[in-house]
């Protein structure tokens, strides 16, 4: 009888190598799913801080349209303008007003600023490699029709997000200050966070797709300073019908 031999530590097969398949030069059409996630970050970007990538942001956007900054500033210019005025108009001069209303006002400036700055960043093409969907349905470039299409359904669940968020803040702020607890129940709560919802998803959607249509014509056929102030004009009253807009839907039953 042969003695045994000590067994040695188990000696695993080595696993097959996974094949990696090298990307083609040329990839094929994309599907609906994968437009809708957007466009990857380029290679090589690591953004250390949010600051960084905002200014990153920035200067794609400023590369793809010089006019960037002033769209951006002359929006929330016009819409501080507006709130401001209303809010005099209904309540009197600030000097009248007390430190809550005071804070109710600026909640107000707060939530449409942001608001704001979603419709105009979100909506503005930018210098990015790997983009599958353009910024907005007008935008020129190679785009298909079916591209387009999801560029509106993508703002759609975006600015929808957006607006049930800032919807319920502003009446969860708004309800704290009036000192009113009774306005934060379920049913009116979820009436204010699906009223922001529809007004930036449907009717700021489509009007500031129509906003940005136009505006690469102005830009294409006038001068600069001719057509930023006829931009003006055009968002101007765009605000005017969004805030009409906005009053049906609060009001709506």
């Amino acid at each position: 009888m042969q003695p045994l031999r000590p067994r040695g530590p188990t000696q695993r097969r080595p696993r097959r190598a996974r094949r990696v398949v090298a990307c083609a030069a040329s990839p094929g059409p994309a599907s609906p799913r994968r437009l809708l996630q957007g466009a990857p970050r380029p290679r090589g970007v690591a953004w250390a801080h949010p600051a960084s990538g905002v200014a990153a942001g920035a200067r794609a956007r400023l590369e793809k349209d010089p006019s960037f900054l002033f769209k951006l500033g002359l929006e929330l210019l016009i819409d501080l303008g507006v709130t401001l005025s209303v809010n005099v108009g209904v309540r009197g001069l600030p000097t009248l007003w007390s430190p809550a209303t005071a804070l109710m006002v600026l909640t107000q400036c707060i939530v449409a600023a942001l608001n704001d700055v979603a419709l105009v960043w979100c909506l503005a093409p930018a210098a990015l490699a790997g983009v599958l969907l353009p910024a907005h349905v007008f935008q020129p470039g190679a785009f298909t029709t079916e591209q387009r299409l999801l560029c509106l359904l993508a703002k759609w669940r975006l600015y929808t997000a957006v607006g049930l968020v800032t919807g319920a803040l502003a009446a969860v702020v708004t309800a704290a200050l009036a000192g009113e607890p009774q306005l934060l129940a379920p049913r009116l709560l979820a009436r204010a966070a699906l009223t922001g919802a529809l007004h930036l998803g449907v009717s700021s959607n489509l009007r500031y797709q129509a906003v940005n249509g136009i505006e690469v014509l102005l830009y294409g056929c006038l001068s600069t300073s001719l057509a930023r102030a006829c931009s003006a004009a055009l968002r101007m009253g765009n605000n005017v019908v969004g805030g009409l807009s906005w009053m049906l839907l609060a009001e709506a039953k």
